[in-house]
């Protein structure tokens, strides 16, 4: 996994700049979606390096979700997207990356945690990793 995470780092870190996200968050959410795998296929559908759903990729204007470029510039795209749509609240998006925004979205008006919470725990915890020891992880 270190190997794929010195692969793929500039890109996604190019890409997380470029929408004026945290780098690190968005090599996160590559970390914790796929492992750093390109080549990632999920059971619900979802597709490569930032694990995204074909629409979704689609719809942040990248046509090939495989192609980890492509995918990072999309993932940033939708991570700042759900960033607006949730004002800000890191949670709340990263859980809406997770699951899609419905589930999130109700909680966030409810002033309640969504329920796949632990995921967005886990993609913190792995950029705290990464911003400490890089694609080392530890």
């Amino acid at each position: 996994m270190q190997q794929r995470c010195r692969t793929h780092r500039a890109a996604v870190e190019r890409a997380g700049s470029r929408a004026g996200l945290d780098p690190l968050l968005l090599l996160a959410i590559a970390w914790v979606e796929s492992g750093f795998n390109a080549e990632a296929e999920s059971h619900a559908g979802a597709i490569g390096l930032m694990q995204l759903i074909p629409v979704t990729s689609a719809r942040m204007g990248c046509q090939d979700p495989s192609e980890p470029e492509c995918a990072a510039q999309a993932a940033a795209a939708y991570m700042k997207r759900l960033l607006r749509q949730f004002d800000g609240q890191l949670v709340y998006a990263l859980c809406a990356y997770h699951a899609g925004p419905v589930r999130p979205l109700r909680a966030f008006r409810a002033g309640q945690m969504p329920g796949n919470v632990g995921y967005a725990e886990r993609v913190l915890e792995a950029r705290a990793r990464l911003e400490r020891f890089g694609c080392q992880g530890r």
